[in-house]
């Protein structure tokens, strides 16, 4: 009798433990050589108040893009990260690097969290699209 709780209680444990990583169902990120398109697909959505969109080049220092709103059940999401060139706002971002990596927080209508799995995405920039990006910084 004593076995059949120890193994329900490991069941359970896994159980709980790998269904934290369920809420999605799906997360790439794509590159157009101009912006870096995330699409993610949620299983089920009961107590998520939002999805937090975060990038990193080091995968060490997380930098927060913006938020998306639960739709509250299954549901497809997708967000455009535009800011790419913006070394304005990121002092840390080299325009020379090519290799991002993202996650998303999902944030619980209780405020607690948790992260997805992270995402790599080669954003090749053309000359010319390196050379506006360059020019625009000029000016700001």
């Amino acid at each position: 009798m004593r076995k059949g709780y120890i193994i329900l209680f490991i069941i359970a444990t896994t159980i709980i433990v790998f269904a934290q990583d369920t809420i999605l169902s799906s997360f790439t990120a794509k590159s157009d050589g101009i912006n870096v398109t995330l699409r993610w697909s949620t299983k089920e959505e009961a107590g998520i108040s939002h999805f937090e969109i975060e990038r990193s080049v080091d995968n060490k220092t997380f930098k927060y893009l913006g938020t998306k709103k639960s739709h509250g059940f299954a549901s497809t999401y997708t967000f455009t990260d535009d800011n790419v060139f913006n070394k304005e706002d990121d002092p840390d971002h080299n325009l020379s690097s090519n290799s991002f990596i993202y996650r998303i927080k999902i944030v619980k209508k209780d405020n607690r969290y948790d992260y997805s799995n992270t995402v790599n995405v080669v954003h090749k920039i053309s000359g010319i699209q390196k050379t506006w990006g360059m020019i625009k910084e000029m000016f700001r």
